[in-house]
């Protein structure tokens, strides 16, 4: 029902690089600044007397773009055991609303898609962020010749579309029915709006998702046999991650840290950690967070160990090892 016959060059390519730069052992940083590979026992000793000499407010962890959600809830029972409710996931920005499941997935499904005569894009690039989303909505423009309009920064589409605008301006205008597209929305039978997860990292994201709900509620785009509204999530951990409740409570949380876990977390900004922070890194390769890291605890690759994800429906999905565990 996803896929169909088609896998996308993200997929195809996501193997590349997987047996380079490996994590294989434990390792500490000692005082000259560099690595000494020891034993798990020495490790995680060194890790539990840092973690237990901080204050709870001061601890924080960070789950990676492609953690499972087995490890997930691990991390978040640990750093509670600890005291700390300070557990989020990469690309989760401080209070975006995880009270309801509808908020955060893709609630028409990425089959239902096809019965869509109206798409509305806001922030987001399906055929860069979700290859087999964009092609259900380029077989739907072909069949059906739905319209879509795409709020945000120029970009390539392989099918027809209007650029309506780069900013919340331009969604503020529909919702307030003063352009033209406000129009297609309320006349669609099937109305489809996306709005791209990266709005959850914005500060203004409350003032977006009003201006969404405003047009959604004008255009009839939720209701008894329809739900057009959906967010388009960007990482295979995302969804697990809001279903678990991780999301920073503060901006300046990770400021003021002393003790950081970061699990696959690689696109962390590491100039936010105070430079007298204690940074444990738990991931399969050898990635910037490697380097600010004073302990290393290696771990298994998404493809080498089973677990559970959720999709951008929010539908669970087990997956096995497809080779065996390197190091």
């Amino acid at each position: 029902d996803i896929n169909e016959e088609w896998i996308s060059d993200k997929t195809r390519f996501c193997y590349d690089g997987l047996k380079r730069q490996r994590l294989n052992d434990p390792m500490i940083r000692g005082p000259d600044g560099r690595f000494k590979p020891v034993n798990w026992r020495e490790a995680l000793s060194v890790v539990a007397e840092v973690a237990h000499q901080v204050k709870p407010e001061e601890i924080v962890g960070i789950s990676g773009k492609l953690s499972d959600a087995e490890s997930m809830i691990v991390l978040k029972d640990f750093l509670n055991r600890l005291g700390s409710n300070n557990v989020w996931g990469e690309g989760i920005g401080v209070n975006t609303n995880a009270d309801l499941r509808s908020g955060y997935i893709m609630n028409t499904s990425i089959a239902g898609l096809e019965k869509a005569d109206a798409f509305l894009l806001v922030g987001t690039q399906p055929r860069v962020e979700a290859a087999m989303v964009n092609a259900r909505i380029r077989k739907t423009v072909t069949a059906n010749q739905a319209k879509v309009g795409y709020i945000g920064p120029a970009t390539d589409f392989n099918y027809d579309n209007q650029h309506l605008g780069t900013g919340p301006q331009t969604l503020l205008d529909i919702a307030e029915g003063r352009h033209p597209f406000s129009k297609i929305i309320s006349n669609a039978k099937h109305p489809v709006i996306i709005v791209g997860a990266g709005i959850f990292e914005r500060k203004d994201q409350d003032a977006i998702f009003a201006a969404v709900e405003t047009i959604a509620k004008q255009g009839n785009v939720v209701r008894s046999d329809w739900n057009g509204l959906n967010v388009l999530l960007l990482h295979a951990a995302q969804a697990a991650a809001l279903d678990l409740g991780l999301v920073p409570q503060s901006e300046n949380s990770l400021e003021s840290a002393k003790f950081v876990y970061l699990m696959g977390a690689d696109d962390t900004n590491l100039d936010k950690i105070p430079k007298d922070a204690f940074v444990v890194y738990q991931g399969h390769h050898g990635d910037k967070s490697v380097y600010r890291a004073n302990v290393i605890l290696p771990a298994a690759a998404f493809s080498e160990k089973e677990g559970i994800y959720e999709n951008t429906e929010g539908c669970t999905q087990q997956t096995w090892p497809a080779v065996p565990t390197v190091g």
